[in-house]
């Protein structure tokens, strides 16, 4: 009965030539294993070619099976905030269908569904964030990764920021965090342009003290997170309160009680005078500094008397010296003028528009040789205008 099998013939033996360098080598021979010649019988072929059909059919499916789903397409992120992202997807199509999907955020699986499920939200993010979503239709083989959608989370802005107390020279603010978002690392506070400080996350309320009397001011707040920041506040404006006396003040003097007969000026006497005031306020008063004047009838000296005054709200008052202002006989004198000033109708912003007071000029009681002087007054109304 015929074989199949390989049958190795017995090779004729042949001459052997020595191999000089100018000999081309021998080429071999075809069908020979060693001392042997191979013949294939018809079963060998064709198991061989079975082989490569099969190995063919493998990576066939290797490269596309009819069990691996296609990736879901119409990824969509359709919601955000500063913490969450909602993302849907239209489900796989084709013969095999997914038994769940998997959401990846930049690459790494953060989520699954049921195959019967389109959407998932993603929470813990970060405001002010860009992630990139995809999804993968999850069975017995999973498909590769749909194209992925780019989202940005939202960076709230602090709300109902109000300057709730303001002095002369202060200004306090306070405000709400922003609303469905964690707790800013930091807050910045602007006027205008400028960066006024950076706070804590966790703090609500500033006060600023770089401020002078009468200044505008239009401040916001900013939230940070890490690197990102949110849009600044809706602002709040307005302004310091003014001094209540600032710069040249027109005033009227008019003399309502003398000493007695034959004291310099009279009663009525009266005069108009420029009276020039700055202050310092370092809180909710202030120090006044000004020139006040005596104007002594036209044929005497008239002196003017640095005061300061201090006080609050509608009313200031000080009290002055002024050596060798007056005499008796060839004595000189030292004055003493005490000035109280009270606002008169409205107050704006701190500043006076109207105001009256009282004056009082004393001088205490002196001799010169037999002569003797003794203590008088002079009390003046005073009017003004800012």
């Amino acid at each position: 009965m015929p074989s199949d099998e390989p049958v190795a013939e017995p090779v004729q033996p042949q001459a052997v030539e020595a191999a000089s360098p100018d000999s081309p080598a021998r080429a071999p021979v075809p069908g020979r294993l060693g001392g042997l010649r191979v013949r294939l019988g018809r079963r060998a072929w064709t198991i061989a070619a079975a082989g490569v059909v099969v190995a063919a059919l493998v990576v066939g499916l290797v490269v596309w099976s009819p069990w691996m789903p296609n990736p879901p397409s119409a990824v969509r992120v359709t919601a955000s905030t500063a913490t969450t992202a909602e993302i849907t997807w239209a489900a796989s199509s084709g013969i095999a269908s997914p038994d769940r999907y998997l959401v990846l955020r930049d690459g790494q699986q953060v989520g699954s569904v049921p195959a019967s499920a389109t959407s998932w939200t993603d929470h813990g993010l970060s405001p002010g964030t860009t992630y990139d979503y995809s999804v993968v239709a999850a069975g017995w083989l999973h498909s590769g990764p749909s194209p992925a959608a780019t989202v940005t989370t939202l960076s709230p802005s602090p709300v109902g920021l109000a300057v709730t107390h303001v002095t002369y020279t202060t200004a306090t603010l306070h405000w709400s965090p922003p609303r469905n978002a964690p707790v800013p690392d930091l807050y910045e506070i602007y006027n205008g342009p400028d960066l006024v400080d950076t706070i804590e996350g966790t703090v609500t309320s500033y006060t600023d003290t770089h401020q002078e009397p009468g200044n505008l001011f239009q401040y916001q707040v900013i939230a940070q997170w890490g690197n990102h920041k949110s849009a600044p506040s809706a602002p709040a404006l307005g302004e310091l309160l003014a001094l209540p006396l600032s710069g040249s003040v027109p005033v009227t003097v008019v003399t309502t009680s003398v000493p007695g007969m034959g004291a310099s000026l009279s009663v009525g006497y009266h005069w108009d005078d420029v009276w020039t005031f700055s202050g310092t306020c370092p809180g909710d008063s202030c120090m006044i500094s000004g020139t006040v004047g005596i104007k002594w009838y036209p044929a005497y000296q008239s002196y003017e008397y640095p005061i300061t005054l201090r006080g609050s709200g509608g009313t200031y008052s000080g009290t002055a010296q002024q050596p060798n202002a007056t005499h008796c006989k060839s004595t000189r004198l030292t004055d003493i003028l005490t000035l109280t000033v009270t606002a008169k109708g409205r107050v704006v912003k701190g500043s006076w528009l109207a105001w009256t007071g009282t004056m009082v000029l004393s001088e205490p009681p002196a001799s010169s040789g037999s002569f003797y002087c003794p203590a008088q007054s002079w009390r003046f109304a005073v009017t003004g205008t800012s």
